[in-house]
Protein backbone atom coordinates (compact mmCIF):
# COMPACT_ATOMS: atom_id res chain seq x y z
CA UNK A 1 0.00 0.00 0.00
CA UNK A 2 1.35 3.40 -1.00
CA UNK A 3 0.35 6.19 1.37
CA UNK A 4 0.89 9.90 0.85
CA UNK A 5 0.46 12.07 3.92
CA UNK A 6 0.92 15.77 4.53
CA UNK A 7 2.39 17.03 7.76
CA UNK A 8 4.21 13.78 8.49
CA UNK A 9 6.94 15.09 10.83
CA UNK A 10 4.86 16.24 13.79
CA UNK A 11 1.73 15.46 15.76
CA UNK A 12 -1.03 13.46 14.11
CA UNK A 13 0.82 13.11 10.81
CA UNK A 14 3.97 11.74 12.43
CA UNK A 15 1.99 9.26 14.52
CA UNK A 16 0.05 8.08 11.45
CA UNK A 17 3.12 7.82 9.21
CA UNK A 18 4.99 5.75 11.81
CA UNK A 19 1.94 3.58 12.49
CA UNK A 20 1.28 2.91 8.80
CA UNK A 21 4.92 1.91 8.25
CA UNK A 22 5.11 -0.28 11.35
CA UNK A 23 1.68 -1.94 11.41
CA UNK A 24 0.60 -1.89 7.76
CA UNK A 25 4.08 -2.16 6.24
CA UNK A 26 3.01 0.73 4.03
CA UNK A 27 5.27 2.65 1.68
CA UNK A 28 4.70 6.09 3.19
CA UNK A 29 5.65 9.28 1.39
CA UNK A 30 5.42 12.35 3.59
CA UNK A 31 5.17 15.99 2.65
CA UNK A 32 5.93 18.84 5.03
CA UNK A 33 7.98 21.99 5.38
CA UNK A 34 10.87 19.94 6.75
CA UNK A 35 11.37 18.15 3.43
CA UNK A 36 10.61 21.06 1.10
CA UNK A 37 6.83 20.99 0.67
CA UNK A 38 4.75 24.04 1.54
CA UNK A 39 1.03 23.44 0.99
CA UNK A 40 0.45 27.18 0.75
CA UNK A 41 2.26 27.10 -2.62
CA UNK A 42 0.37 25.88 -5.68
CA UNK A 43 3.50 24.37 -7.23
CA UNK A 44 4.13 22.30 -4.08
CA UNK A 45 0.52 21.10 -4.02
CA UNK A 46 0.98 20.00 -7.65
CA UNK A 47 4.19 18.17 -6.73
CA UNK A 48 2.37 16.37 -3.92
CA UNK A 49 -0.44 15.29 -6.22
CA UNK A 50 2.06 14.03 -8.82
CA UNK A 51 3.15 11.23 -6.46
CA UNK A 52 1.34 7.91 -6.96
CA UNK A 53 -0.66 6.73 -3.96
CA UNK A 54 -3.33 4.25 -2.93
CA UNK A 55 -4.25 6.26 0.17
CA UNK A 56 -3.94 10.03 0.52
CA UNK A 57 -4.16 11.57 4.00
CA UNK A 58 -4.78 15.32 3.92
CA UNK A 59 -3.46 16.17 7.37
CA UNK A 60 -1.25 19.29 7.29
CA UNK A 61 -2.84 22.55 8.38
CA UNK A 62 -1.09 25.74 7.34
CA UNK A 63 -0.74 27.53 10.69
CA UNK A 64 1.62 30.09 9.18
CA UNK A 65 -1.00 31.27 6.67
CA UNK A 66 -4.29 30.63 8.46
CA UNK A 67 -7.31 31.47 6.36
CA UNK A 68 -5.60 30.95 3.00
CA UNK A 69 -7.44 27.67 2.34
CA UNK A 70 -4.33 25.72 1.33
CA UNK A 71 -5.43 22.46 3.00
CA UNK A 72 -8.77 22.75 1.18
CA UNK A 73 -7.08 23.54 -2.14
CA UNK A 74 -4.95 20.42 -1.78
CA UNK A 75 -8.01 18.31 -1.01
CA UNK A 76 -9.75 19.66 -4.11
CA UNK A 77 -6.89 18.31 -6.23
CA UNK A 78 -7.40 14.69 -5.15
CA UNK A 79 -9.04 12.22 -7.49
CA UNK A 80 -10.56 9.33 -5.66
CA UNK A 81 -11.79 6.96 -8.37
CA UNK A 82 -10.02 3.94 -6.91
CA UNK A 83 -8.03 5.72 -4.22
CA UNK A 84 -8.80 6.11 -0.54
CA UNK A 85 -8.91 9.78 0.42
CA UNK A 86 -8.82 10.65 4.12
CA UNK A 87 -9.17 14.21 5.34
CA UNK A 88 -8.24 15.27 8.86
CA UNK A 89 -10.60 17.97 10.03
CA UNK A 90 -11.53 18.82 13.62
CA UNK A 91 -14.41 18.38 16.02
CA UNK A 92 -13.98 22.07 16.88
CA UNK A 93 -16.57 22.67 14.16
CA UNK A 94 -19.17 20.78 16.23
CA UNK A 95 -18.72 22.39 19.63
CA UNK A 96 -20.09 25.73 20.74
CA UNK A 97 -17.98 27.64 23.23
CA UNK A 98 -16.21 30.99 23.46
CA UNK A 99 -13.31 30.90 21.02
CA UNK A 100 -10.42 33.27 20.50
CA UNK A 101 -9.70 34.77 17.07
CA UNK A 102 -7.17 32.07 16.13
CA UNK A 103 -9.58 29.27 17.03
CA UNK A 104 -12.37 31.00 15.08
CA UNK A 105 -10.18 31.08 11.96
CA UNK A 106 -9.09 27.47 12.50
CA UNK A 107 -12.75 26.46 12.88
CA UNK A 108 -13.71 28.29 9.66
CA UNK A 109 -10.91 26.56 7.73
CA UNK A 110 -11.90 23.14 9.06
CA UNK A 111 -15.60 23.82 8.38
CA UNK A 112 -14.72 24.55 4.74
CA UNK A 113 -13.06 21.12 4.59
CA UNK A 114 -16.13 19.47 6.13
CA UNK A 115 -18.41 21.17 3.60
CA UNK A 116 -16.21 20.14 0.67
CA UNK A 117 -16.23 16.49 1.76
CA UNK A 118 -20.03 16.27 1.75
CA UNK A 119 -21.28 13.96 -0.98
CA UNK A 120 -17.78 12.93 -2.07
CA UNK A 121 -15.98 9.62 -1.52
CA UNK A 122 -13.73 11.16 1.14
CA UNK A 123 -13.51 9.93 4.73
CA UNK A 124 -13.53 13.02 6.91
CA UNK A 125 -12.12 12.42 10.39
CA UNK A 126 -12.94 14.99 13.05
CA UNK A 127 -10.96 14.37 16.24
CA UNK A 128 -11.44 16.40 19.37
CA UNK A 129 -8.49 17.33 21.56
CA UNK A 130 -5.45 15.16 20.87
CA UNK A 131 -2.02 15.26 22.46
CA UNK A 132 -0.30 17.56 19.92
CA UNK A 133 1.66 20.77 19.81
CA UNK A 134 -1.53 22.69 18.97
CA UNK A 135 -3.21 21.61 22.21
CA UNK A 136 -0.13 22.20 24.35
CA UNK A 137 0.31 18.41 24.51
CA UNK A 138 -2.93 17.82 26.35
CA UNK A 139 -5.68 15.53 25.20
CA UNK A 140 -6.07 11.95 24.09
CA UNK A 141 -3.05 9.92 23.09
CA UNK A 142 -2.40 9.88 19.34
CA UNK A 143 -2.82 6.10 19.29
CA UNK A 144 -6.58 6.67 19.21
CA UNK A 145 -6.13 8.37 15.84
CA UNK A 146 -4.16 5.34 14.63
CA UNK A 147 -7.06 3.11 15.72
CA UNK A 148 -9.48 5.23 13.68
CA UNK A 149 -7.21 5.03 10.62
CA UNK A 150 -7.02 1.23 11.05
CA UNK A 151 -10.81 1.09 11.08
CA UNK A 152 -11.08 3.25 7.95
CA UNK A 153 -8.50 1.22 6.05
CA UNK A 154 -10.03 -2.14 7.04
CA UNK A 155 -13.56 -1.09 6.23
CA UNK A 156 -14.82 -1.79 2.74
CA UNK A 157 -17.63 0.74 3.02
CA UNK A 158 -17.24 4.37 2.17
CA UNK A 159 -17.47 5.99 5.56
CA UNK A 160 -18.09 9.68 5.23
CA UNK A 161 -17.53 11.30 8.62
CA UNK A 162 -16.07 10.07 11.89
CA UNK A 163 -16.23 12.44 14.85
CA UNK A 164 -14.77 11.45 18.17
CA UNK A 165 -14.06 13.15 21.45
Amino acid sequence: MRVSITGHTNGIGEALADHLRDVWNADVTGFSLSNGYDISKQEDRERIMAVEYDVFINNAYDYHNMGNGSQLELLKMTHSNDKKIINISSAVTDFKYDKDAITIQYEADKKALDDFCLGKPITNIKPATLNTRMTGYSGKDLSVMCDVIDFVLQDHLNIHTITFS
